[in-house]
């Protein structure tokens, strides 16, 4: 399994979701309903899982962006 589909599967799990439901493009606002506490959680789970640190960024808008933001600091 890569790197991304973890990061994916951790998304889902953290977000009680099954993992099909997350595509790229899932938006974490509009198609997944979080607001900006929840995405912060998310953001801090997210670093505390992968053990990496990132700065939470406005633009991060998908599940795909998440994971790139990932694996723009492996």
């Amino acid at each position: 399994m890569s790197d991304r589909e973890s990061t994916r599967r951790f998304i889902a799990a953290y977000l009680y979701l099954p993992v099909e439901s997350l595509p790229d493009d899932a938006r974490l606002t509009e198609d997944l309903d979080l607001d900006s506490f929840e995405k912060l959680n998310l953001h801090m789970a997210v670093e505390e899982e992968t053990g990496l640190e990132f700065e939470p960024d406005d633009a991060i808008a998908t599940v795909g962006q998440v994971i790139e933001a990932v694996e723009a600091q492996m």
